[in-house]
């Protein structure tokens, strides 16, 4: 009785093996993370980056800075032809304009950029600096030099907007019509399109195989009606509802590999695709397309597992020497003389993808050579107004008061200048200057009331220091007085333009 139930629960279990498929769970887990790698990266979304540098508004604001110095004939004729490109001026406006041809552009960008808000009070500053001559040739010369740096700006802030990168990744996924028509096989034989039948002396590959990187998934991880649980060869998860059926290649299996693909492992730094990912993960795959299948390793170039032989080729079904899998030719994984599609268009998305990150990098490089020149012009435009103001408080300082005779000083200009005190309020001109009010401020040259102010005051500074006896903290605490010795001398000694 044991040995008929026994008998019978073994023939059970060959009839399950039968029905639900011979497959084990993670059969092709290593082929089928291999693929995962390369489907991650295509489907990671290469979003156009934005130029967040001031390198164009340090640009603008250089030529600005040009114009601002430039002769009055060039501004003239930039506001005559309200500030038109060269290629706007009608012949009549060239007229005369001939030699300004070749920076006519940036004239009239420059004038246009200082017309509104900030830009206008900032040129309206410049505009009102005095310059020297030395100052505005260098000014001239480091515009131009920065106009030379930032030639290449415009190229490089097109190569960020990636264009392209997103459709090379799409048509890696998904075929070079993006599943347009669904993605599909070319035929309904999952033969022909995965891995034709060989015994080892060629390998042609699957026509489709190569193609899609989500058709080839199918290929690998796809149901099939004697085995609908094939996709536990691929991970634990891939078969369950999505692909828990016969993949149809007649109907569009987008969906189907979607599902599949979401229970792809994520490798660690796939963040970004890139050329180095991309070339990464392609040598990862192709350590496993270089094992061969089957029990006598007669089956080259796939992915996947096969039963006995694998003579039979990628029929979906492992048994009778056949299996789920995928292969390619030698020319795709051997020689690389005709690379599979998708990894052609996954490397013309990392391409435009590195060359945007260069351009970032090389914006940044302008930006930096941008804000030195920048910098260097406002010395420029500033170094002649801080000389000619020092030159003026020099001036100022070097009036003495005590040497002035106010009265003399008939225009206010004079007066002031002189350092005496202007009293109309409505004359410039006249008798009207008068010395200001503080110590030792004469009306005429150490004579009259200057005189003998500065006598009644050094009468009165020593009869003070006489105070202090021979107290000598006093004498010293006294700036009035100096001690000498044991005894003291009151400073009156010093000439009234000294104490001033």
């Amino acid at each position: 009785m044991i040995r008929l139930l026994t008998a019978a629960a073994f023939l059970l279990h060959v009839a399950t093996r039968g029905g639900h498929g011979a497959v084990a769970d993670g059969d092709s887990y290593a082929d089928f993370a291999a693929l995962c790698n390369l489907i991650t990266l295509a489907q990671t979304p290469v979003a156009p980056e934005t130029d967040k540098s001031k390198a164009l508004e340090l640009l603008k604001t250089i030529k600005a800075i040009n114009i601002s110095v430039a002769t009055a004939d060039i501004r003239q004729a930039l506001t005559q032809a309200q500030n038109k490109k060269w290629e706007q001026l009608s012949q009549e406006e060239r007229k005369g304009k001939g030699g300004w041809q070749g920076s006519w552009d940036d004239f009239a960008e420059a004038k246009a950029f200082s017309k509104y808000g900030a830009n206008k009070a900032a040129y309206e500053e410049w505009r009102a600096t005095t310059v020297s001559k030395a100052a505005r040739k260098k000014i001239v010369y480091l515009a131009a030099q920065a106009v030379k740096t930032a030639q290449s700006l415009l190229q490089l802030q097109a190569k960020i907007a990636m264009a392209g990168a997103q459709e090379a990744a799409q048509k890696a996924l998904l075929g070079e019509d993006k599943a347009a028509s669904g993605v599909k096989a070319a035929s309904t034989d999952r033969v022909t399109e995965c891995g034709k039948a060989s015994i080892g002396a060629t390998a042609d590959g699957g026509q489709s195989a190569g193609k899609a990187l989500l058709l080839d998934l199918l290929c690998l991880c796809g149901g099939h009606s004697s085995d609908t649980s094939v996709g536990k060869a691929c991970c634990k998860k891939c078969d369950g509802n999505g692909n828990n059926d016969e993949w149809n290649l007649a109907t569009d299996g987008k969906t189907r590999a979607t599902f599949i693909a979401g229970n792809c492992p994520k490798a660690p730094g796939h963040t970004r695709i890139s050329q180095q990912t991309v070339e990464e993960a392609w040598r990862h795959f192709l350590t496993r397309t270089a094992i061969a299948k089957g029990n006598g390793k007669a089956y080259r170039n796939a992915l996947g597992v096969l039963d006995g032989t694998g003579q039979a080729g990628c029929t979906g079904n492992k048994a009778s020497n056949g299996g789920p899998c995928a292969q390619y030719s030698d020319d795709a994984v051997v020689t690389g003389k005709t690379p599979p599609t998708w990894l052609t268009n996954l490397r013309t998305a990392a391409q435009i993808r590195d060359a945007a990150a260069e351009a970032i990098n090389k914006i940044k490089g302008i930006e930096h050579k941008l804000q030195a020149i920048n910098n260097t012009l406002g010395s420029l435009l500033w170094q002649d107004e801080k000389t000619q103001n020092m030159q003026k408080t020099t001036a100022t300082t070097m009036v003495t008061p005590g040497d002035t005779d106010c009265t003399k000083q008939k225009p206010n200009s004079s007066c002031t200048e002189k350092g005496c005190k202007w009293t109309s309020t409505a004359a410039d001109k006249g008798y009207f200057c008068k010395p200001n009010e503080r110590e030792g401020q004469t009306n005429t040259r150490n004579t009259g009331e200057g005189a003998s102010g500065a006598a009644e005051g050094a009468k009165t500074g020593t009869a003070v220091c006489a105070q202090h006896h021979t107290d000598k903290e006093k004498y010293e605490g006294d700036k009035s007085c100096k001690w000498e010795r044991e005894t003291f001398k009151d400073s009156s000694f010093l000439s009234n333009k000294n104490c001033l």
